[in-house]
């Protein structure tokens, strides 16, 4: 196939196929030389216009596939290598949102095991009871008691069994657990302040002796008949009351004495905690 230099069409074409034709018997393909590489001689002489090269049929076929090859779209510039990088990167994550759906979810975090408070310090103290020793009436014909009521024994052992705790043994006092419950005894006639009951029984733990039971039974005197009280109360409220036994217990047995106030009887609140501060003035 023969092509002419005047073919308007493919200029580039014809040059290439024209270079080929006249290297064709070397061994190897040269490079076409560069303006730059060009001898001196060849750039001073004036240009000669080149003849038509007539093509034989065994070098067509190289020369329209150089051709071809001459012609293609050059390739894309090589990407810079933070490109490459950003570009690996997006890809990762999008084949991680892909596969998202696919990956198991890790495995849940062992459950922590609850801290426990630090354990309260017993700061419980009780006098020591010692037991009564025994007493010859012939040479200690008088016994003296007091006639005062109290009761905190018994409330106190109540607190602790409920806790479901022993109480220890010098907090049980047990004419404060006797006084707690009302007795039917009768009451004292005329003048008389009090009246006294006794009773002698054998001792069921103890061949040979003697329990004598002495009760004390005074005038009843009906509320409305008392003076108006005015209660005044000094409450520690210092962290040190911070436990059930303390400042709850005091709680508590406040709410139930408002319940026995009158209407004429007043209260009063003081607190302390390294200072003083009434936080209740006298209320009916």
């Amino acid at each position: 196939m023969t092509r002419s230099l005047t073919d308007p069409r493919r200029p580039a074409t014809i040059a290439v196929a024209i270079l080929l034709a006249a290297c064709a018997g070397q061994p190897e393909l040269a490079p076409p030389p560069s303006a730059d590489a060009a001898p001196a001689g060849a750039r001073q002489a004036p240009a000669q216009p080149a003849s038509p090269v007539e093509t034989t049929p065994a070098a067509a076929p190289a020369s329209a596939e150089l051709a071809d090859q001459a012609i293609a779209p050059a390739p894309a510039p090589q990407q810079p290598a933070a490109g490459r990088l950003l570009s690996l990167h997006h890809a990762r994550k999008a084949t991680e949102a892909r596969t998202a759906g696919r990956i198991a979810a890790p495995a849940a975090l062992p459950a922590m095991q609850p801290i426990s408070p630090p354990p309260v310090a017993d700061r419980e103290r009780y006098q020591r009871i010692d037991d009564n020793p025994v007493k010859l009436v012939a040479a200690e014909p008088v016994s003296t008691f007091s006639i005062d009521v109290d009761t905190g024994s018994y409330a106190n052992v109540r607190r602790m069994l409920t806790a479901g705790q022993l109480p220890p043994k010098d907090a049980v006092r047990v004419e404060e657990m006797i006084n707690y419950f009302p007795y039917d005894y009768p009451r004292p006639t005329g003048a008389e302040p009090f009246a006294v009951h006794t009773e002698l029984a054998a001792s069921p733990w103890n061949t040979g002796n003697l329990l004598l039971r002495v009760a004390l039974k005074g005038q009843d005197l009906a509320a409305e008949t008392l003076p108006p009280v005015n209660l005044v109360f000094l409450v520690d409220v210092s962290g040190s009351m911070n436990s059930p036994d303390k400042l709850p217990l005091l709680k508590s047995a406040l709410k139930l004495m408002v319940d026995r106030l009158r209407p004429e009887d007043r209260i009063s609140l003081v607190t302390y905690s390294g200072g003083t501060r009434v936080v209740l003035e006298a209320t009916p």
